[in-house]
């Protein structure tokens, strides 16, 4: 407990991802792995006695004591336990780039079950100055450090080690060049070539630019459908495949080919619809918020 409790102190403190705290961490994890293979060795030798139908009875026993009902085969989710962070540390030292490209949910789910596990095991299954040492480590910890303690983990989980994704939002000009969209298109390809992890997304209508595009090939609050929906009480009611076609941008570059400037008096109420985010006419098509998010997590 107290190692995995130092890895994950140290996975946050470490913030400047060199090679050598990288490696550290690596060894502190499979240092806290192996002291419980130790643990699980020395129990079955001294306790157990090798025996596994022994340690069955064991755990059905201290279930029914603490929980009113026997239930031996308990006893498997700590095999899961062990099998699970033996996998984990294989794979960091076996394949380390791949370990740290892995899906945010492997690692999230991975160390809620090591986290879950490792709490029953030392606080809600055991007794005595194990117990108290545990709980009284635990509630210090989260008492003087209770929001870092959640970023702690969170960061983690979620991959704290890769890099950061940047939603860039810019808005288009029915067709027309538009120095916010070549200002935006710029940024962004420059972002890139430092390495940054940018997706442009245009709003209301797609970006013209006078070089390489560099824009996400889907149009966000397509101002066609937006229009329409404020003005046209039928169309905040149209089926999801024909609400898609509205917002295609093929569809926006042929509507808005003519188009001319509109008095901005006429988008006073169109205004108001998308400030309340949720309650306003979009609301069957979601937020900018969670658009944003799907492109970023495709």
């Amino acid at each position: 407990m107290l190692l995995y409790a130092a890895f994950l102190w140290l996975s946050v403190r470490g913030s400047n991802e060199t090679s050598a705290s990288t490696s550290r961490l690596r060894i502190l994890w499979t240092a806290a792995l192996m002291a419980y293979v130790c643990h699980v060795m020395a129990a079955f030798h001294f306790y157990h006695h090798w025996s596994h139908q022994h340690a069955l009875e064991h755990t059905a026993r201290r279930i029914d004591a603490m929980l009113g009902f026997s239930f031996g085969y308990g006893i498997y989710f700590s095999h899961l336990f062990l099998i699970i962070w033996l996998v984990d540390v294989g794979w960091w030292w076996l394949a380390p780039n791949a370990y740290q490209r892995r899906s945010n949910w492997i690692g999230r789910w991975v160390h809620w079950f090591l986290f879950f596990i490792a709490v029953n095991g030392t606080i809600v299954f055991e007794s005595g100055a194990i117990r108290s040492a545990s709980m009284l480590f635990l509630f210090l910890w989260a008492g003087r450090n209770s929001v870092e303690l959640a970023v702690t983990i969170n960061r983690y989980m979620e991959g704290h080690h890769r890099r950061m994704k940047v939603a860039y939002l810019t808005a288009g000009a029915a067709g027309m060049y538009c120095g916010s969209c070549l200002r935006d298109n710029t940024i962004a390809k420059a972002m890139r070539k430092q390495g940054v992890d940018v997706q442009l997304l245009p709003t209301y209508t797609p970006i013209r630019t006078d070089e390489e595009d560099a824009s996400h090939a889907e149009v966000f609050f397509g101002g066609v459908n937006v229009f329409l929906q404020q003005k046209i009480p039928l169309f905040r009611y149209l089926p999801k495949w024909l609400d898609g076609i509205l917002d295609r941008p093929g569809f926006i570059r042929w509507a808005t080919k003519r188009s001319s400037s509109i008095d901005a008096k006429q988008l006073g109420g169109l205004t108001l619809s998308m400030l309340q985010g949720s309650r306003g006419f979009r609301q069957r098509s979601g937020t900018v918020v969670r658009l944003v998010c799907l492109s970023l997590s495709a």
